[in-house]
């Protein structure tokens, strides 16, 4: 139970910030940006900090190839789970025109335990078309992007031909794919002035540059400091509770050792409270460390419903009360609950070789819940070390935490034709690691019986789900990456007091 599902979409929203920042030429007075010389004509390496501590790097190149222009940026880093190192390597190369217009993208996502995924765009025009794979899996689809959408070599143009004059305000479309396939990012800029900062303990004039990135769920601040050459020496962001610093360093010392941040445990939310065992249903108060209550939103189903007092939301959790006629799924919920994507492979071999090792009876709560206890019992390595595999990996491997028992019961479920879906959020722990009422990251199940979603968890034994279970979010997981999922509830992340009203 840990939050990798939230961490890798921050990581690699952090590690866009460095792309964002660093499509930079130093100045050289040898050639005109507006027209780069062919061959490489820019290598820039950044060392990418994480509260405090160093977790990886990325290098950019830019290289003129004819009348393209490719950037190429390659990240590493590196957290910890506990005592388990957690690395991820992506390697992302953009191709736009000279005058800046896209025209393709390819790039690789290397995660520790988990299956290499490619991602390959190429655009005719405002259309590009999307290749996905992974594990064998692929995944086709189109995406329309406005007509002053930029990639990296597009932003580059921009910042120079706005300038650095103090007071200078602009706004950008910015394509980022290694986020959202599916939509370009608006991004606003502002020239704040100039400013004498701490450089790798040097005095340097330096141009402050703020940016703020509205990825639609949230925005993202971004304050960032350059030469007037334009080249970007140091920036920073707070993603709720997550203090990221990226600085330009030497070749030497961005592939210097590391000092990656521990964040499983750091990310455990203390309750205000102690939830009774055997307790049947609960009533949470919640509020943000930081920022209005009233961007803090939670979903209302049949298993918590959501109401709002001043200062706070109001999360109440029980089991579904099954008296009455529940709601069907109309067609397109049916079809996403029901559909096999790249991490719910339910249309794969192993799946359904696992599927028909169960004992099923005939009334479909009997069948889930027969699946929930083949997924606990199957998955013998229940461990930290996988960084999100898709079911079939799962059935071969057993190996995962909440996650893996999530996509590889929801695949199962599918696979027997049971439409069902994954929930995120916070789940209550007695004691783990050490820690005591506290509540952790956590995934698990939902399945629409009887016209009703009703929680599942493989993860821990027995079938009984009680209110110790605070949902950020329910998704079919069919969306184009799994950072969209996670940037969707990034506003939680480490931004929440919860205190425990009533239990009953």
């Amino acid at each position: 139970m840990d939050s990798r599902f939230l961490l890798l979409p921050a990581l690699l929203l952090a590690s866009l910030v460095t792309r964002l920042e660093a499509a930079n030429i130093p100045e050289t007075g040898s050639f005109d940006w507006r027209n780069p010389p062919q061959g490489l004509f820019s290598e820039q390496w950044f060392e990418f900090h994480m509260n405090g501590n160093k977790a990886g790097y990325t290098q950019i190149t830019q290289t003129r190839k004819g009348s393209e222009i490719r950037t190429r940026a390659r990240t590493v880093m590196r957290i910890l789970r506990i005592d388990i190192s957690f690395d991820m390597k992506v390697t992302e190369t953009y191709r736009e025109t000279v005058d800046g217009r896209p025209l393709g993208f390819d790039i690789t996502e290397a995660m520790s335990g988990a299956p290499v995924t490619t991602t390959r765009g190429t655009f005719e025009g405002r259309t590009g078309s999307i290749v996905k794979t992974m594990s064998g899996n692929r995944h086709e689809s189109t995406v329309e992007i406005p007509e002053d959408a930029v990639m990296m070599w597009g932003l580059e143009l921009r910042m120079r031909e706005n300038g650095i004059e103090p007071g200078t305000r602009y706004s950008s479309t910015f394509y980022a794919p290694s986020m959202h396939t599916a939509s370009a990012v608006p991004v606003e800029h502002e020239i704040r002035g100039s400013r004498i900062i701490d450089y790798r303990g040097t005095k340097v004039e330096a141009i402050e540059n703020g940016y703020t990135m509205d990825l639609g769920s949230m925005k993202i601040p971004i304050r960032s400091w350059m030469t007037k050459d334009f080249v970007f020496i140091d920036q920073t962001v707070d993603m709720i509770g997550m203090k990221i610093r990226t600085v330009l360093v030497d070749q030497a010392t961005a592939l210097a050792d590391y000092t990656p941040p521990e964040l499983f445990l750091s990310s455990m939310v203390e309750l205000d409270g102690e939830l009774p065992e055997g307790a049947r249903s609960a009533r949470y108060r919640i509020r943000p460390r930081q920022g209005d209550p009233a961007t803090i939103s939670f979903p209302d189903s049949e298993s918590q419903t959501v109401s709002r007092e001043e200062g706070a939301v109001l999360v109440t959790v029980r089991s579904p009360d099954r008296s009455g006629a529940g709601t069907p799924l109309d067609e397109e919920e049916r079809r996403k609950a029901l559909t096999p994507n790249l991490y719910i492979t339910s249309d794969h071999q192993a799946v359904r070789d696992l599927l028909s090792r169960a004992e099923l009876p005939e009334d479909a709560a009997g069948r889930i819940r027969a699946l929930r206890r083949l997924v606990h019992d199957h998955v013998v390595e229940k461990n930290l070390s996988v960084a999100f595999a898709p079911a079939h990996e799962v059935a071969l491997r057993a190996e995962g935490d909440c996650s893996e028992h999530a996509v590889l019961l929801a695949a199962l479920g599918r696979a027997d034709g049971i439409p069902s879906r994954v929930a995120i959020g916070l789940m209550y722990l007695t004691r783990h690691q050490g820690e005591h009422g506290v509540m952790g990251y956590h995934m698990w199940n939902q399945f629409h019986l009887e016209g009703r979603w009703i929680d599942f968890d493989a993860s821990v034994p027995g079938d009984a789900i009680g209110p110790e279970r605070l949902a950020f979010g329910y998704s079919y997981l069919d969306e184009d990456s799994l950072t969209e999922f996670g940037l969707g509830i990034l506003d939680k992340f480490d931004n929440l007091e919860i205190e425990l009203d009533t239990a009953e």
